[in-house]
């Protein structure tokens, strides 16, 4: 090839590419004017809900907050951020399990208290047991104390409901309007879904009591966890002088499904409403 021909490949490679790079710019463009569309209509969302709450709050009008804050639909499927290391010992989650009814894999298991002897039939000691089990089939990749620290950490209270209250106190958190955790024994019933879509696996008006439901299984060498959990809130109105009862209580439903090889994960919260009548 002569030097000239050389040039002229060269120079028409470069017009090319010159070409196609706007392509990419536009749709990267088009991407972030999306995303920034969205975040713009959800703090609009969130703004406008603030002023109704804190108009409804003031007149003590708590149907009228029900009604606004069942048209958010953003509250029926809230992302949530993954589980955050936590910083205390694995022991103190493990001491708070020992009071939770959970399902594991399909089998059920009550508090440690309720049982006669916690030697071999507690949840957490199946829990391991699987673990065990399962990074034996997943090979060296997986350390079973890893994976079961990492299941520990994502059903455990303390650290499982944090952004689920961090997320709903952006939309309710008021000057008039406080939202805390609460025990379920102390919700109002019955409860509706937000979306006005009815969860077959959690009957919400009956107030039993819904376990935190685990399911582990290795896939292609790798281990995942689904997890589905609730977590209830009250909101209470600050002017209250004697708060008791939540003026509205709220459950979070909250879903999960982690791979715990590559530590990828979607986590989700669904919000439900007492009934307006």
């Amino acid at each position: 090839m002569s030097h000239a021909a050389g040039l002229q490949m060269m120079n028409t490679m470069a017009t090319a590419s010159m070409t196609v790079g706007p392509s990419y710019s536009e749709a990267d463009d088009a991407g972030r004017r999306k995303e920034m569309a969205k975040e713009q209509a959800l703090e609009e969302s969130i703004q406008k809900l603030r002023m109704n709450l804190t108009r409804y709050a003031r007149a003590n009008d708590r149907r009228m907050v029900l009604r606004s804050l069942k048209d958010v639909r953003q509250l029926s499927s809230l992302p949530l951020d993954p589980v955050p290391d936590y910083d205390g010992s694995l022991e103190e989650l493990e001491h708070e399990l020992q009071t939770e009814y959970v399902t594991i894999n399909g089998i059920a298991f009550r508090p440690a208290a309720q049982l006669r002897t916690t030697r071999n039939n507690t949840a957490l000691t199946t829990l391991r047991s699987l673990c065990d089990k399962l990074c034996e089939h997943a090979g060296w990749k997986q350390q079973p104390e890893d994976i079961y620290k990492a299941i520990v950490l994502r059903i455990a209270k303390t650290t499982a409901s944090a952004d689920p209250y961090f997320q709903l106190n952006s939309f309710l958190g008021s000057a008039e309007l406080l939202l805390q955790p609460i025990e379920a024994s102390a919700a109002q019933k019955p409860s509706v879904d937000i979306a006005a879509k009815t969860d077959s696996s959690v009957d919400s008006s009956s107030k039993e009591i819904v376990p935190i439901e685990v399911n582990v299984y290795a896939s292609d060498g790798n281990i995942h966890v689904t997890i589905a959990a609730v977590y209830w809130f009250g909101l209470f109105r600050k002017s209250d002088v004697k708060p008791g009862k939540p003026w509205i209580s709220i459950e979070g439903h909250v879903k999960e499904r982690t791979n715990l090889t590559n530590e990828s994960a979607v986590r989700s919260l669904c919000v439900k409403l007492p009934a307006l009548y």
